[in-house]
């Protein structure tokens, strides 16, 4: 684990906002929202394997998180991003990714984070006839 995270810190220096290693098996990477593609790659390329993606809204907009898990070393680390408000957007991983092409439609569904780059934005969760800009997960969403 040591190696990766030592790996981790030479690769995404310029990008790296904070990181803390709560635990042997877990680490919290926070990362400049311009270069999360570049950064889960980075971590994809080490042997990392996408788990999921989770979205929560916070003050300055969603915040993306990807977790990444390494079999072998039993680590889990998240690299987290945010989509800034008014329009929260990040680049799309799933050109890099496969296993992210769905997750990235589901957050988009109910989050509103749009991910540019990604080859099929069509909703995944909600129906067709959803009102536009209308996001169930967002703190101001009314039933």
């Amino acid at each position: 684990m040591d190696s990766i995270l030592e790996t981790i810190k030479v690769r995404l220096a310029s990008d790296l906002l904070s990181l803390s290693v709560p635990s042997a098996d877990r680490a919290f990477a926070r990362v400049q929202s311009a270069s999360i593609r570049r950064c889960v790659a980075h971590i994809w390329n080490l042997g990392g394997r996408l788990a999921t993606m989770t979205g929560i809204e916070v003050r300055d907009g969603i915040e993306v998180n990807y977790h990444v898990c390494f079999d072998g070393d039993t680590l889990v680390i998240t690299l987290s991003a945010l989509a800034p408000w008014p329009e929260p957007s990040l680049e799309s991983v799933a050109q890099d990714i496969p296993g992210a092409l769905w997750i990235e439609r589901e957050i988009h569904d109910i989050l509103g984070v749009s991910f540019t780059g990604h080859p099929d934005m069509r909703r995944l969760v909600l129906p067709d006839d959803w009102p536009e800009g209308v996001y169930p997960l967002r703190k101001g969403f009314e039933a």
